[in-house]
């Protein structure tokens, strides 16, 4: 492991690497994006979507990354 390698470290003592992710998010960030793939998450929802822009398109993530505008048309579409 590198010496400078930032972890997260969950309750169940998942370790993740969060240097995958330095330059197309905010640190800041991480936490968000680790408990999205964690969860087996349909979507993330974020206010945030600037910082998630270089994710949004990404097809690496089983979710989508939304904001909140954009969920309830998607939910409105499929109950309709």
């Amino acid at each position: 492991m590198a010496k400078n390698s930032l972890l997260l470290q969950s309750r169940l003592n998942f370790y993740f690497p969060t240097e995958r992710y330095s330059g197309s998010i905010a640190y800041k960030d991480v936490p968000v994006l680790v408990s999205a793939i964690n969860g087996k998450s349909d979507y993330l929802i974020t206010g945030d979507i600037k910082d998630f822009k270089k994710l949004r398109t990404s097809p690496e993530y089983q979710f989508k990354i939304v904001n909140p505008g954009e969920l309830i048309s998607e939910v409105i579409n499929k109950i309709l």
